[in-house]
């Protein structure tokens, strides 16, 4: 991610930040209070406890118009496109529940097994 996005890094436009959303949801990383414009997470939803209560905890950090965004791509257990679409009707039933508005899918289809994206925007 760093190295694709190195000169938004360079310029000051991009600050990206690695640790569990947990840390982020329960405070303990004061130096991320936000507001985000954008969270962003690849394949890690699916281990969250409370999906729900995470998702409308980081939504209380977007800044207006700030956006939550999760991939998925199924990595063990059912690898299959129908896991996948079943992945992300969870992962958008808990965004809605958490708020967020304007809940979306976008399928990767070119890829075995598809990838969904999942995006809600700041309410």
């Amino acid at each position: 991610m760093a190295a694709r996005n190195r000169r938004a890094l360079a310029d000051g436009r991009l600050r990206l930040h690695v640790g569990r959303v947990e840390d982020l949801a329960a405070g303990a990383m004061s130096n991320l209070d936000g507001p985000f414009d954008r969270i962003y997470g690849i394949n890690t939803a699916m281990f969250w406890s409370d999906r729900a209560a995470i998702f409308g905890t980081l939504a209380d950090r977007l800044a207006p118009g700030g956006r939550i965004a999760v991939t998925h791509q199924p990595r063990t257990g059912e690898r299959t496109d129908a896991a996948a679409d079943s992945a992300a009707d969870a992962i958008a039933a808990d965004m809605c529940t958490a708020g967020l508005a304007d809940v979306h899918i976008a399928r990767l289809r070119e890829l075995s097994p598809m990838a969904v994206y999942v995006m809600g925007h700041a309410p």
